[in-house]
């Protein structure tokens, strides 16, 4: 007659002690290893782990809660606000003046322009005017914008302060931000002392994988092999681990999360985490496995397999293991890649029916199931507040092979680098379409001071003031390919000239680059492929901005982007120049290097392009590319500080395929050390 037993946390039966369990076999006579406060060690010394990650990163988490960029980032609105003053403000109208920031100190309806001058004047040596006088003062010596309006001011007007058109009391004001800020805090990633460990982590150990992400996941196989052959044998003793799979649960489910909890103490997104998710579902899968065939064994053994398995708890049991293996099966990259709304549906049914299963298991394993459910609601009420109904606007790039969306009611709250998830509400889709949710990188900066118009195809604004969000959709998928033929079902600018029309879901923003601070570096260089060019134009675009604030370190910019076919520039050649054009204070130059043969004649020539865009064959010489930008910015700083003070790093930014971030990360280790130094290090952001 067996033994009396307890429930055990997910597999079946766990016999009392003395006796001839597995567990017990391995220990000696009364030294029975409670495998529950095993596995909760385990767990503690992970949290344990990660909270030293986190207070290591806190310096940069509180250096960018200490300024602006804490507002951003998290979600999504409108702000109706235009993003240049606009000529004249009219001074009596205090609900006007308080939309940009201004305030009026003392009433000047029914006086005349010499008193109206006057009380502008004495607003001048308070802190409202004096403001924006300094900051007109400091980048009209960049000649970014004019002083004085296009109508030079009669008299002998003061300069650098508004000017009050005679004979109505309006006020003439340069298109300029009314508050300047200092420039961010730079906080590097890694301490000077460390720098000669960076690049070994950094670099590659198979394709696409850091040495830095491996050690990482060795440790986490030692922190998960310590519970599994602690005084056990996996072999005899499946309680083990079935104890280690419902352990590893809550950490599955916490690095899935879009709306991850690790991630925002951490400053990663979580695409950034993904690769930690994977394994650590898959050692939850080879756990549970461990658990259930030993069971099975053991019942097959003893010939009472058919009665143990009818019991309530073991029949959840084996739902719960068909569930993970299934969700291990349609998760690999085969079906990811290739078949990603199965990938999608079978996550949905098997979390769900898992979880369900689990909970009824085992008493057990309620405490761990209630985390996961708790984490997985809480993302999805977060995902829920960051979707956004809107009409947007579908256009073809037939150069490029992609389609450009619009979204005018949505522009602002997102960082450079973030990705917003859409849901296009079109038949033209298929019938299943509109369940689809794909992600893309938004391709212009949040509320962006770029101008755009559509007769060039441009891809940041609508030309008419407005500013929305913009993304790019390369054709690659059949998802894609349906959204580019329907873009382009009505004409290139549709039957009404203004572009396909629908409805859409926007959720996010999601990404970016966490605690770091773009404006913050002293250079920035980003390399792109294809499609990628739309993280690099948001962030240029914000540097720029910010840059024009006041707010930022960066004073050289470089762009490479590589592409396949020069001729697939043209469309995004009228923007790329404005970029170049918008320098503030801030050198901006731009390369494209095109890879294939000419197959068809270009009509572009270099003396068509600006000054500081270029095009040419062949791949870029990565290398030489982030030296030159070391070197630019070291010519800045000798010229104006003579050499003196500290240089805050280059940011290399990467966004396209893997073997190109593979490439980036080599041609940084070719660089010596002490050239690094000189700049203040290298910090790598990929996308």
């Amino acid at each position: 007659m067996p033994a009396p037993t307890t429930p055990s946390p997910t597999g079946s039966a766990q016999q009392q002690p003395g006796s001839t369990m597995g567990s017990q076999a391995a220990t000696s006579a009364g030294d029975v290893v409670d495998p529950r406060s095993v596995v909760v060690t385990v767990d503690c010394f992970i949290l344990a782990l990660l909270g030293l990650l986190i207070l290591l990163r806190l310096p940069r988490a509180l250096v960018r809660l200490s300024k602006f960029e804490w507002t951003r980032g998290h979600f999504l609105w409108y702000d109706p606000t235009p993003r240049h003053l606009p000529s004249y403000i009219d001074f009596n109208n205090s609900a006007a003046l308080s939309t940009f920031g201004l305030r009026r100190l003392e009433s000047t309806k029914g006086r005349g322009h010499t008193e109206a001058k006057e009380t502008l004047e004495k607003t001048n040596h308070g802190a409202t005017i004096q403001t924006v006088e300094h900051h007109v003062h400091a980048h009209a010596q960049h000649g970014i914008y004019d002083t004085y309006p296009p109508s030079k001011p009669k008299g002998n007007h003061p300069p650098n302060l508004p000017i009050i058109a005679s004979p109505s009391t309006l006020v003439t004001l340069p298109p300029i931000p009314i508050q300047a800020l200092a420039p961010p805090r730079h906080i590097s990633s890694c301490p000077s002392l460390l720098r000669l460990f960076e690049q070994p982590l950094r670099s590659r150990f198979v394709p696409g994988y850091s040495w830095n992400q491996a050690i990482i996941l060795a440790l986490y196989s030692s922190c998960i092999a310590y519970p599994a052959f602690y005084r056990s044998n996996p072999f005899t003793d499946p309680i083990r681990a079935g104890w280690i799979a419902m352990s590893q649960l809550p950490f599955v489910f916490v690095l899935a999360t879009k709306n991850n909890v690790l991630g925002t103490f951490l400053g990663l997104g979580y695409e950034k985490l993904n690769f930690a998710h994977r394994f650590a579902g898959r050692i939850l899968v080879l756990a549970a496995n461990v658990h259930g065939i030993g069971y099975f064994y053991k019942w097959t053994a003893a010939g009472n397999f058919k009665t143990a398995i009818r019991g309530p708890g073991n029949t959840w049991g084996l739902v719960a293991l068909v569930c993970l293996d299934v969700l291990c099966l349609f998760s690999t990259s085969f079906w990811r890649k290739r078949f990603y709304s199965v990938f999608s549906l079978t996550h949905i049914v098997g979390i769900t029916l898992g979880l369900v299963a689990l909970w009824n298991h085992r008493e057990t394993s309620v405490p761990f199931v209630a985390t996961a459910i708790g984490l997985y609601i809480l993302d999805h009420v977060l995902r829920l507040l960051k979707t956004h109904p809107c009409t947007a606007t579908l256009r073809p790039l037939p150069g490029l092979q992609i389609t450009q969306i619009e979204i005018p009611k949505l522009n602002t709250g997102w960082r450079a680098g973030q990705h917003i998830r859409i849901r296009v509400l079109s038949s033209g889709l298929g019938w299943f379409g509109w369940s689809e949710v794909h992600p893309f990188t938004i391709a212009n900066a949040s509320h962006s001071d770029v101008d755009i118009n559509h007769d060039h195809t441009q891809t940041l604004g609508d030309g008419n003031g407005g500013d929305g969000m913009v993304l790019l959709c390369k054709k690659a998928g059949n998802w894609t390919s349906r959204l580019y033929d329907l873009a382009g079902a009505e004409g290139y600018f549709g039957a009404s000239g203004t572009g396909k029309t629908v409805k859409v879901l926007v959720e996010g923003p999601y990404g970016g680059p966490g605690h770091a601070i773009f404006a913050s570096y002293s250079a920035a260089i980003f390399i792109t492929g294809g499609s990628g060019i739309t993280f690099a134009m948001a962030a240029i675009q914000e540097l720029i901005r910010e840059g024009a604030k006041g707010r930022s370190n960066t004073k050289v910019v470089e762009l490479v982007w590589v592409v396949q076919d020069p001729g697939s520039i043209s469309p995004l050649l009228p923007t790329l120049s404005a970029l170049v054009k918008q320098r503030a204070h801030t050198s901006i130059r731009l390369s494209i290097h095109y890879t294939r043969a000419l197959t068809r004649k270009v009509s572009l020539t270099q003396e068509e392009l600006p000054s500081r865009l270029s095009i040419k064959p062949g791949r870029p010489d990565m290398v030489k590319a982030i030296d030159l930008v070391i070197s630019r910015r070291l010519e800045i700083q000798a010229r104006r500080q003579g050499g003196a003070g500290r240089l805050n790093g280059l940011l290399v930014g990467v966004c396209g395929p893997a073997s190109l971030g593979d490439a980036v990360v080599e041609a940084i280790g070719g660089l010596e050390p002490p050239r690094k130094n000189q700049i203040g290090g290298i910090e790598l952001h990929e996308e």
